[in-house]
């Protein structure tokens, strides 16, 4: 499971305020805006690659992922995530659950037998992990009962992550300054962040590309940032997954 990450020191006046600033975020977003204002960018900046959103348009094709991602062992080998997300708080009642709680089994056990097609490999994979992310808090019942509806087979790929275990992360790679907040330079209007669609790929076949940038909708201004910057290592390979 995700273990909290333990503060040694009391947060800074900094460190609250932007906690703040998140919780009320976490309040009045969307699942959308929670999966790609605040999940992505957390998990981009905990070192996962190609960190992708599905969105909520093509629901029958996300086989109930919202998220997929994967990360480089320092063998070289990648392992791959997966992660169904909610806003609402994620309860069971009762020995059977109810609809929320069997809505989030169900997604599961289908975001597990699925596989992944991961374009800059071109070929399909397993999945290895599953983060079930709540903006609200995933009550013990919740996580107990989806536990035991699990066989051990598919029981050792869950990890939750609730709403103060995402709050926590603040200090450990999370969104420490809410870029969804930021201001554009040249008009001064909130700017929102951006990323490739899964669709694309495009972006491959260029040496380097950014993962995410900001743009200013009223004066359309992009704004790149060097640590987003990502250089493509293998031509060859990038070319046969845009093809």
């Amino acid at each position: 499971m995700w273990s909290k990450p333990q503060q040694t020191c009391p947060l800074s006046h900094e460190e609250i305020v932007q906690r703040q600033k998140l919780a009320n975020f976490l309040d009045t977003a969307s699942e959308d805006d929670f999966t790609e204002k605040a999940i992505v960018p957390l998990f981009q900046r905990l070192g996962f690659h190609r960190v992708s959103p599905s969105g909520h348009t093509e629901k029958t094709l996300e086989f109930g992922k919202d998220l997929w991602m994967k990360y480089q062992l320092p063998t070289s080998h990648w392992i791959y995530f997966c992660a169904q997300v909610k806003k609402d708080k994620i309860d069971a009642s009762g020995t059977g659950g109810n609809s929320n709680v069997a809505t989030v089994l169900t997604q599961a056990r289908m975001a597990i037998d699925h596989p992944i097609f991961d374009p800059e490999a071109n070929r399909k994979v397993l999945l290895d992990h599953l983060f079930l992310i709540s903006a609200g808090e995933i009550t013990q019942a919740a996580r107990m009962w989806l536990v035991e509806q699990l066989d051990a087979g598919q029981r050792r790929h869950i990890i939750f992550m609730d709403r103060d275990e995402f709050l926590d992360r603040l200090r450990t790679g999370g969104p420490s300054s809410l870029r969804q907040f930021m201001k554009c330079p040249k008009c001064s209007q909130e700017m929102e962040r951006r990323f490739h669609k899964p669709s694309e790929t495009a972006y491959l076949l260029k040496p380097y590309y950014f993962s995410e940038w900001d743009y200013c909708k009223a004066c359309r201004h992009v704004q790149h940032y060097e640590n987003y910057k990502v250089y493509n290592k293998d031509r060859s390979l990038t070319s046969a997954a845009a093809t």
